[in-house]
């Protein structure tokens, strides 16, 4: 009995004696003295003290005190989420989307944003809605991604109340649109969403920028004998997309492409040219809106499929 009695007075004095380092290190913090709370933090985030291992990967990430360094910075947050520190949680999941310091894991991210939410951190409920209703690293699940982002709304969220609108409007589109690339209904998606569908889906970016209004992807392994696929977007928003197929001296590429649509879409609306010389364009025109063309310029005999 005594001898638990001396653990527990042990304890007690060592918590309490980490939390006067902790607000020393946090006042130092306040004041720029980086060095000293360099002092003060890094001996209790060892011990295992969570808020001083989160606040530790808040320097590490801004480079307060030390070189930044993105891999330090997730080391800690990772130790301080695994023991339920909310804010660390909410860190390390931003950190696994961007794939700063780990590898970009969307999962993980979510994984991370569920524990934060359970745990009543308000911060983290954004996030989890709006990637739990595009079911980026989860299920898709626009239900409850929706009901998420009325809650964060509700508690006057600005963001939640963007998404929300967003995904009502995705929502409402969907009801009439019909022409998916790879599994993305072109008249409702984004460039965000596109452009995670279209890598989820095997194509490699050899290109996305925001400088450019459009994005290059090698096709290669993705849509057989093509070569690449630029995605056009205006105000974010898909606009315009075509494979190209190398085709020197091949003029049967063309119908080969012409017919893979037809398996697809039909007998084309209207075509021009024919493939054994020249320009040669076929036409479709969706349901939904959208146009689909097969075509070939002249003498650049390089095929087309928009």
């Amino acid at each position: 009995m005594l001898q638990r009695l001396a653990i527990f007075v042990f304890i007690a004095f060592l918590s309490a004696s980490a939390w006067a380092g902790f607000d020393e290190g946090l006042a130092a913090y306040n004041k720029a003295d980086y060095a000293t709370a360099l002092k003060e933090w890094q001996p209790l985030a060892e011990l295992g003290l969570s808020s001083a291992q989160y606040n530790l990967g808040l320097m590490y990430a801004q480079g307060y005190g030390v070189p930044q360094n993105a891999e330090e910075a997730a080391k800690w947050f990772h130790e301080a989420a695994e023991q339920g520190h909310t804010a660390a949680q909410i860190y390390l999941g931003l950190m696994y989307v961007e794939g700063v310091g780990v590898q970009k894991n969307d999962s993980e991210a979510v994984k991370w944003w569920r524990k934060s939410v359970e745990q009543g951190n308000d911060a983290a409920i954004v996030p989890l809605g709006w990637y739990t209703a595009n079911g980026w690293g989860t299920e898709k699940n626009m239900v409850e991604g929706e009901r998420l982002l009325k809650l964060a709304a509700s508690k006057g969220k600005e963001a939640a109340k963007e998404k929300l609108q967003l995904l009502q409007e995705t929502k409402a589109c969907l009801k009439k649109a019909s022409t998916l690339i790879f599994g993305e209904a072109l008249n409702c998606t984004s460039k965000e969403a596109l452009r995670r569908a279209l890598k989820n889906g095997g194509l490699r970016a050899t290109r996305e920028d925001d400088g450019y209004w459009f994005d290059k992807y090698d096709s290669s392994t993705a849509l057989e004998g093509s070569s690449e696929l630029s995605v056009a977007y205006i105000h974010g928003k898909f606009a315009k997309a075509y494979y190209e197929f190398s085709s020197s001296m091949n003029t049967g590429k063309v119908v080969e492409v012409r017919n893979m649509v037809v398996r697809k879409y039909g007998p084309p609306v209207s075509s021009f040219g024919t493939p054994s010389v020249g320009e040669v364009r076929y036409t479709w025109n969706l349901k939904d809106g959208i146009k689909v063309e097969v075509l070939r310029g002249w003498p650049n005999t390089t095929v087309h499929l928009e």
